[in-house]
């Protein structure tokens, strides 16, 4: 509680500091959530298996639409995932037998992931970390294109990027397999409270891969 004066503390003296605001009530949240490299990530985050998992066959639910919760400290936040190509290409990919990464995988430009909406806050930060996708993305010429939307688009309508969350190159890798995540960084503007944000890649033969996502979040006064 602030004070115009000085205040000392004395021995078996009770002073009112007025009443401590709660420590829920932050002005900046920062998230952060795991869907590898960590072998059985979804195991471990997912026990109830509620994700899809590769090669699972999810595609009236993400057709249409769903979401899929994360716990992260006793708290539910919950991702949306739309596929509007009606392929259900999309899944939480683990076990890979190649080696690579567990990861959240986007296989086309059809695939909107949507981040978690919090009461009285706007997503200010988005940090998503690239995976390695597989053997085909080990040329420096695999390069995807990864943005923050904030639209879904259907038919003909175009894509609308909120600001800061225009399109990025991600590029492949080179070399042997290997388990490296690599983080891209958006810093948005313009966000509103209570609304939900899309990841989406540009590339249809690409799509988007990440293991982990660190999202920040202020509060709206």
């Amino acid at each position: 509680k602030a004070s115009a004066n000085a205040t000392s503390l004395v021995r078996s003296e009770a002073l009112n500091f007025g009443t401590l605001d709660n420590v829920a009530n932050v002005n900046t949240l920062q998230l952060r959530f795991i869907f590898g490299p960590e072998k059985g990530a979804k195991d471990t985050l997912d026990p109830d298996d509620n994700w899809p998992s590769s090669g699972a066959n999810d595609q009236e639910n993400l057709t249409n639409g769903t979401t899929y919760p994360y716990i992260v400290d006793g708290n539910e936040y919950r991702f949306f995932a739309q596929d509007i190509s009606g392929n259900a290409k999309f899944a939480w990919r683990t076990n890979n037998s190649s080696g690579y990464a567990d990861c959240i995988g986007m296989q086309t430009s059809k695939v909107y992931f949507g981040l978690p909406a919090i009461e009285g806050m706007k997503l200010t930060t988005v940090v998503i970390g690239q995976c390695r996708r597989g053997g085909t993305d080990k040329s420096p010429e695999m390069i995807t294109t990864v943005g923050i939307t904030n639209n879904i688009a259907t038919g003909s309508e175009q894509k609308s990027y909120v600001s800061g969350g225009e399109l990025q190159n991600w590029p492949g890798w080179t070399g042997s397999k290997d388990k490296k995540v690599v983080e891209h960084v958006f810093t948005l503007s313009g966000t509103q409270a209570n609304t939900i944000y899309y990841i989406n890649s540009d590339n249809d033969e690409i799509g988007a891969y990440f293991a982990r996502l660190i999202l920040t979040y202020e509060k709206v006064n």
